[in-house]
Formats: C-alpha cells, structure tokens, sequence
C-alpha cells in the first residue's frame, strides 16, 4: 500500500484534485476573456467524463488534445474530430481557449494567443507521463512484443560481431552504399537511380571517415596499457544495478566474466587474478521493465557487471576526448541540455531551423548502421564491441542475439548514438550544399545543428532530406514529436511558440513510496510555481505527509537561491519562515530552522581481499583516505530535524 492510499488519497483523486487546481490558474490567468459560462461548462464535462472514464481520461484521453493542438500549429489548420469534439467536428470542450487560437473554419489566428496555447497543453498532459501501471503482465508482453518485431526489422551485420576473436580478424570492407543495392530484377531507370544513391552515400561514408578516423589514438593492442595520449579514458562502476548484482553488491569482485572481454582484460596486470576468481561464460543481458506510464512499462536491460565498467569508460572518451578530436564538440554536450532549448526557442520565432524527434532510437541503433559508420577507427570499434554484449535475455526466455548495437542499459549507447545522428546530420547537409570533406567545411555545416540523444535540431531547408536518410537507416521519425513548419519548435524537454515557453508542467511521480518521491513532488511543485500556477502548486503540496493543514514543514526560499537545502518551497515574497520554529545555535551562531530533509545514511559493507586488490589495480588508487577494508552505501531516509 502506498503512502498516499494510508493517508486516504487515491491516484485518482490525487491527479482529480490537481486538475480542478490548473482549471483555477487558468480561470485567473483569463477570466477577463473568457466567460464565466464557458469555464463551468467546462468543468462540468471534466467531471462527467472522470467519473466514467477514470484515470483512463486523464492519463490516456486529454493527451489527445495535445497531439491535436500541435498538428494544428504545424499545419495551421486544425482539425476537430469525434469524440473529443462532437458531432459538429468543432470543439465543445476548452471551447473558449480554441477559439483565442483558430478561428471558426479551424485556420490558425495570426495573433494565437500563447497563454492559451500553454493552458490548453497545461491541461492535455498534467497527467501524461504519470506513472501508473495497469494490466502489467498485458503491457509488458505487449512492450516485448514490441522489441522483438524492432530486432526484426533491423539488417543483419555484415561482419559475426559476436565471435571471440574480434581482433584476429579486420573489420569487413563495407560502405554506407551498402543501404541502397538493386533489386535483381532492376529496370535500366531503377539502376540508374540506385547508382545516384550509391555515389550520395559513398559520399556519407567520405565524412564519416574522416570525422572518426581519429578514434583510433587510443591503444588496445595485446600487452599494451590502455591509455590515450589525453588521458581521458576513465572506467568506472555506475550507481545501478547490473546482470546477478543489485546497487549494494561489490561489484569489484565479479563471479563471472564474458568472453569477449579477454581482448580487454589482457590489457591489465589483474586479468590474471579475474581468470583465478573468476569464470568465463557467454553472458546475456537482462531484460527488466520499469515503470513508465498508463500505456505501458519502459523495457532496458541491466547488463553484466563487468561489461558496465568498460561501457562506462567507453562514454568518457567519447566525452572527454572523441567529441573534441572529430569536430563534433560544437554540435553535441552531454551535459548541456539547454543549448538545445535555446536554439529551439529561437527556431520557434523566425521558423528556420526544424526540431526531428526519433521512435525507439536506442533499439534502432543497428550494428549494420555502426560498422559502417566508424569503419575508419577498427580498434576503436572492435573494443566498443567487445564490451557489448550480444545477447538479451528475459526471464524464463530463450536468449536472443541482438541486430542492434545494445539496449537502453547500456552505459555506451546514448553517447554513441548523439554522435551517430550528428555525423549523420552533418553529412547530409555538407552533401546538398556541396562541400568538399574536410575540417572547414565540417565546421560550416555545423551550424544551427545541435544533438542531444535522439532530439536532432537542424537547418529546415535540410528537414526533408535528413528525415529520407534516417529512414534508410533504419531509424524511424517520430512525425508527432517533430516539427518542420509553423512556429511551435520542441526538443529535450522544452516547447516553444513564437518565443513563448508553452513547456506543461507533466505529474510523473503519483505515488508517495519513498524519501526520493517526495523530493520529486517538490520539485513538480517548484516549477509549478515559477510557471505562475500557484494553484497547482498548493494542490501538490498538501499530499505531502510532513505538512498540516496549518503548520507546513517546509522552508520557504527565493526564487534567485539556486542551493535549496532540505528541499524548500519556492517564493517570490518574504522568506522569513515564521511558520518553522527556530531556535539559535550558541556553537555555530546562526538560526536554525526545524522543518523536512532528506538525510543521507551510509551502510558499510565488508569486502573480500580479492575485491579490494581489483579495485586497487583496476582504478591505479593512491589516495590516503581510501578504505581498502569496507566498501560504503548511501541510502536517502526522510527526516524532519533542525537545520
């Protein structure tokens, strides 16, 4: 039973609450404009429908609105039809909000007005990306379903990347030209037109050489130390859990090791001490699905304990040395989403750049797709390949091996695949203007482009072209989610209109089960206020169970504090929290407050001498204050005390 069930609040009338909290902000924010008629009108269908569709209407039926409010933006035509809208195909329900953005024919006003654009969003997806499960056996084989058709359709590798000698033989002779061979029974004008093709995509192949042909700095030869002349090859263990491990596991002291991992292990003195502790096998990964939303859990796979550590390593030197080396470091930041909003805000007011958003990206990054594109740097790809691994398995389910690279797990994929659709942008783009291959032109075609992970942002007279080439590699345009024409632009997390920030403000975290989620709610709440829905911000707030009805035991802060210690309530007004008691502290002669706070407490771990060896070898440590007996974990607890 979760916490808000205990405390009398079901997921229902928790998401049924907030929904009645935006309809005031929106009354507020217009009820100058729109008659009152209109908003009880309104609010009397909301009602109608929750009671019979339930959290089906809120999480799976208004996110409708969304998708069609922006196919309207995009086309600047709305199209209104059954049953959202009725039988007159005009809009009954928000009928006021539609009507300040398309006229009475559905044509997009010239002066839309933004704020109802954001309120009408605001009211679509509060509870999209809630994350409630249903009929999970159902939509989980639903979602497996769903990968195993996606392996299908990818092509098949030219080159067995599963072998154990990977570096006993040379990467395969193949090119980009591959993805367009004719048909054995090709006419004269269809061969002629593979054959335009061919040259365009050997001309793809051209860049892709020369913009990864550096790669292959780093060492890997047999005997040899792995290490890049920058010293920017950093492996590591990651946070989650991996194969047989959970996150409090010691992960330096692995049961098993995979066999592909001999052509790395060779490189360290401790590969002897893994043989003696340690077995090899073919090792899958493990398929798990976590919670997503109503339709369905997200499918990821925790990969072998071993095999994480070198992926994570992999990641640094794309990071910390690869992106600067190929050029690409002006196009793609691992760590900056919001250069990416910024120059979706700016596409959104003149229109000359597109936003292109892709379905299923990690699943569709094809091993066919990736030997082709860093053929130039075979050591480079024969060691990412080694640390991959090849198979997936769920439980009680024959393993498969896979056609694409890995799957949402895998600590290599989301930087391989932002430099994979950015090498593919740029090519595309350096190809229709022209360009000769090299450094200048490579930094000209850079411009206006921006990749995070599967959100792409490129020139629009280069949309159409780019979204043909993604196709024919097998990756699929998500059309919703990408935006060529109008004046509504969206990537990583970011919705603009005519430089307006139309973002909504989406619930994820609707049950109360642990110290983060609250932490979580917070925050939901925070950005609630700071888009002046000070309603919704209320409404999240009295869930929390630390907080009365009369006293709040949270801090208030301003808006310009960025340190929120405690996790405190945000506001534009005083923020002397006389609601807290407080008292003065004699030692440390400042006012402490007494309210909620996530505390972190460690538990110790004992370790084997073998774990602490590896560890030592492995990371080269030489730091005093480490302790080579105990290993430690954190875990976050709630707390109210004086702070």
């Amino acid at each position: 039973m979760s916490l808000n069930e205990k405390h009398g609040i079901t997921e229902l009338s928790f998401l049924t609450q907030c929904y009645i909290a935006v309809f005031h902000d929106c009354y507020a924010a217009l009820h100058n404009e729109i008659p009152g008629r209109i908003w009880k009108k309104d609010f009397s269908q909301f009602s109608k429908f929750v009671r019979s569709r339930g959290l089906g209407y809120l999480c799976q039926d208004l996110p409708q609105l969304d998708t069609v409010l922006l196919n309207g933006l995009s086309s600047g035509k709305v199209v209104f039809t059954r049953p959202m809208f009725g039988r007159a195909h005009k809009p009954s329900f928000l009928k006021g909000l539609w009507q300040r953005i398309f006229d009475v024919n559905g044509v997009l006003l010239s002066n839309a007005d933004p704020t109802a654009i954001f309120f009408i969003r605001q009211i679509a997806c509060l509870a999209k990306k809630a994350n409630i499960t249903r009929d999970s056996d159902h939509l989980e084989k639903a979602k497996y379903d769903g990968f195993i058709g996606t392996e299908k359709d990818l092509r098949t590798p030219t080159k067995r990347w599963s072998t154990d000698n990977l570096y006993d033989s040379p990467v395969t002779a193949v090119c980009m030209s591959d993805f367009c061979p004719p048909g054995l029974f090709a006419t004269d004008d269809e061969r002629q037109y593979y054959s335009q093709q061919g040259d365009k995509y050997a001309y793809y192949q051209g860049v892709f050489d020369f913009l990864f042909h550096n790669f292959d700095i780093i060492e890997v030869e047999r005997n040899s130390v792995l290490t890049d002349s920058y010293g920017s090859y950093r492996m590591k263990h990651g946070p989650g859990a991996t194969h047989k491990t959970s996150r409090y596991t010691d992960k330096w002291a692995p049961r098993k090791y995979s066999r592909g991992l001999d052509h790395i292990l060779d490189l360290f003195p401790t590969h002897d001490l893994l043989c003696a502790s340690s077995g090899r096998e073919t090792q899958a990964s493990r398929i798990v699905f976590v919670p997503k939303d109503i339709k369905g859990p997200r499918l990821i796979a925790a990969e072998p304990v071993m095999n994480q550590y070198f992926q994570q390593g992999v990641y640094s030197f794309i990071k910390n040395h690869g992106l600067r080396q190929s050029g690409l470091d002006k196009v793609v930041d691992f760590t900056r989403q919001d250069l990416s909003k910024d120059l979706a805000l700016r596409a959104s007011i003149d229109g000359q750049i597109s936003t292109i958003d892709l379905k299923d990206a990690s699943d569709r990054l094809s091993l066919y797709l990736i030997e082709r594109v860093f053929r130039s740097c075979p050591k480079f790809l024969n060691f990412l390949m080694s640390c991959r691994t090849p198979l997936a398995q769920l439980e009680f389910e024959e393993p498969i091996l896979l056609k694409k690279f890995a799957t949402q797990g895998n600590a290599a994929t989301f930087p391989l695949q932002s430099i994979t659709y950015a090498a593919i942008s740029i090519a595309t783009i350096m190809y229709r203007r022209g360009y000769k291959i090299g450094r200048s032109s490579i930094l000209k075609a850079s411009e206006n482009v921006r990749v995070f992970g599967d959100d792409i942002i490129v020139p629009t007279e280069h949309y159409e072209e780019l979204v043909s080439n993604l196709s024919s590699f097998d990756l699929v345009v998500n059309k919703e989610k990408s935006f060529s024409t109008g004046f509504f632009r969206e990537s990583c997390g970011g919705d603009y209109y005519r430089g307006y920030d139309v973002t909504p403000i989406k619930i994820r975290q609707v049950n109360l089960t642990s110290p983060e989620s609250y932490q979580m709610l917070i925050d939901v709440s925070n950005d609630a206020y700071r888009a002046g829905l000070w309603h919704l911000s209320d409404a999240l707030t009295r869930v929390f169970p630390y907080r009365s009805r009369k006293d709040r035991s949270y801090p208030l802060v301003r808006m310009s504090n960025r340190y929120i210690q405690g996790g405190g309530l945000f506001t534009y007004g005083c923020t002397w929290n006389s609601h807290l008691a407080s008292r003065w502290d004699a030692e440390l002669h400042n006012l402490q407050l007494k309210h909620w706070f996530l505390v972190a407490k460690t538990r110790k771990v004992k370790r084997k001498p073998l774990s602490r060896a590896i560890e030592q070898q492995l990371r080269d440590i030489t730091s005093p204050d480490w302790n080579p007996s105990r290993i430690q974990r954190s875990r976050l607890f709630s707390n109210v005390g004086w702070r």
